[in-house]
């Protein structure tokens, strides 16, 4: 499920120990959980365009070659999607929409 980039590795955890604990399939309890990656990518690129609004003085550091601050960026964008998008799509977004 990581592998295919269903799940980050934190879910994986979660789901590895519900299987333990009660057992049943791990896309079940994926779903169940609500653990699932989002796989939509207009929905990501939603996530970052509004945080490219919310912290602009961060995305002017970044773009004077502070590639630290993408990081914080991508934090950012895995908080405001509780976990659930995949951070190197973020990374590759903030990227492509901030050059």
């Amino acid at each position: 499920m990581i592998f295919g980039g269903k799940v980050n590795s934190s879910a994986a955890q979660i789901i590895l120990e519900e299987m333990y604990r009660v057992g049943g399939d791990p896309g079940d309890i994926m779903k169940a959980l609500g653990l699932e990656q989002i796989q939509d990518d207009s929905h990501m690129e939603e996530i970052v365009k509004e945080l490219i609004n919310k912290f602009p003085e961060q995305v002017e550091q970044y773009k004077a070659g502070k590639e630290a601050v993408l990081q914080f960026l991508v934090g950012q964008g895995m908080a405001a999607s509780k976990g659930k998008a995949n951070p190197q799509v973020l990374s590759e977004l903030f990227k492509k929409i901030i050059k």
